[in-house]
């Protein structure tokens, strides 16, 4: 008897201990697993934001285009990188265009709308000149490539009569502009734009024209013909110009191989950001 109350006594006293101290969990699978030394542990080292790339902005010489034209520069630039900024109204002065091409870092000068070439001619030669003076890269496109060899001193004539639907018409409705098989051109193998088009020598495009340009501006070099012989395109230092319209051809049919020429203009125009030293 005495020896049983013994060992229920003892039952008791680590009953209740094992209620003082709490009731110990089983062991942890995971307990076993090696841990860090003791001693102070490095934070996760926080990631550097990569830095934004800087947006190029291409001034574009606004001439009364529409919306749609408009949405067709943003597609075509947005890939590259870049925005356009389309120039509210012409400049009036020299100044003025001065400003205006110190505000971008490159510039489009594109093709024509009915009506806007009488002032327009005038106010984007400023422009044009800002630019070249600047060294602001240039692409010239339709009446744009056309300015843009009469600014250098070079010569535009009227299209003769001829077979290649350089304008064609339907019951008065102009529809080359939104061909892309228009007609075909043959682009030089040592120009620029044989480059950017994928090394092809004949590529189908698009055009709308009255006019092309007949005699080279001074540094500027003719690159692409037609069958007939009107000039397509023209090169020159930090200027290409082509005949045709790939921000119809890119912007709105989605043609691929017409998107270098946008992806070239913003390359050299961050090229000629990033070489220019900040202002003060």
């Amino acid at each position: 008897m005495k020896i049983a109350l013994k060992y229920f006594t003892l039952a008791a006293l680590l009953f209740s201990l094992a209620a003082c101290e709490g009731v110990v969990p089983s062991p942890d699978p995971d307990s076993e697993k090696p841990v860090d030394p003791v001693g102070p542990v490095d934070p996760t080292p926080t990631p550097t934001p990569k830095p934004e790339v800087d947006t190029i902005l291409i001034g574009v010489c606004y001439s009364g285009m529409g919306k749609a034209t408009k949405g067709y520069y943003e597609n075509c630039l947005k890939p590259c990188g870049a925005k356009p900024v389309f120039f509210k109204y012409y400049a009036m002065s020299d100044a003025e265009a001065e400003a205006y091409v110190a505000s971008v870092d490159g510039i489009i000068t594109p093709g024509s709308t009915a009506g806007d070439t009488t002032g327009r001619s005038t106010y984007e030669n400023r422009v044009l000149q800002a630019a070249l003076t600047a060294g602001k890269p240039i692409l010239g496109i339709c009446y744009g490539h056309q300015r843009i060899n009469t600014v250098l001193g070079g010569k535009t004539t009227a299209v003769p009569a001829s077979d290649v639907l350089h304008k064609n018409s339907q019951n008065g409705t102009n529809i080359g502009l939104n061909d892309a098989n228009a007609h075909i051109i043959r682009i030089s193998k040592t120009s620029l734009l044989y480059k950017l088009l994928g090394e092809s020598e004949y590529v189908w495009v698009n055009t709308s024209h009255n006019y092309s340009t007949t005699q080279p501006g001074l540094g500027v070099t003719f690159t692409a013909w037609a069958d007939d012989g009107i000039v397509e395109a023209l090169e020159a230092k930090g200027v290409l110009g082509v005949q045709f319209h790939p921000e119809v051809l890119y912007g709105k049919m989605g043609i691929s191989r017409f998107l270098p020429i946008f992806e070239h203009l913003v390359e050299q125009a961050r090229e000629v950001k990033n070489s220019t030293p900040a202002a003060n």
